[in-house]
């Protein structure tokens, strides 16, 4: 999983303040697909992003060297994920390959804005910019 700050997607024209993508690649066949988890500023710190964002680098260069932190990424959903978006595009980091099913979850979690703010200082504009549809086929199973 990585995180991008903007978000790469927009959702009726919304764009985020950050996006969460957990890429998964089938062992046999290595096809891959991507669940993109859009992120809003929120009041609160969200606890279930703790392990990962209590253990960012503490400046540009090298990595710190943290312990292992141990979580469920499960965690990082929205609790609603039954509404969502998908289509086949690729990936949105070097080489961008394409043939990757993405999943958009519709509902964004929340973060605090300190999270954001510390994400931020290190990594800022870490995307790739809105790409066109480009004849893709979008689905959504929102009513």
């Amino acid at each position: 999983f990585h995180f991008h700050k903007p978000g790469e997607h927009t959702i009726d024209g919304q764009g985020f303040a950050m996006e969460l993508h957990l890429v998964h690649s089938h062992p046999a066949t290595g096809n891959l697909a991507a669940v993109a988890v859009m992120i809003e500023a929120g009041d609160a710190t969200n606890a279930a992003y703790r392990p990962v964002f209590d253990n960012l680098p503490t400046a540009v260069g090298a990595p710190d060297e943290k312990p292992a932190q141990m979580f469920n990424a499960a965690d990082l959903l929205p609790e609603d994920t039954s509404a969502y978006f998908t289509y086949e595009g690729s990936l949105t980091f070097p080489p961008c390959s394409e043939n990757v099913r993405w999943l958009v979850l519709a509902t964004p979690v929340r973060l605090s804005a300190a999270q954001i703010a510390a994400f931020g200082a290190i990594y800022d504009g870490n995307v790739r910019p809105l790409q066109p549809l480009n004849h893709r086929d979008l689905f959504t199973n929102r009513g």
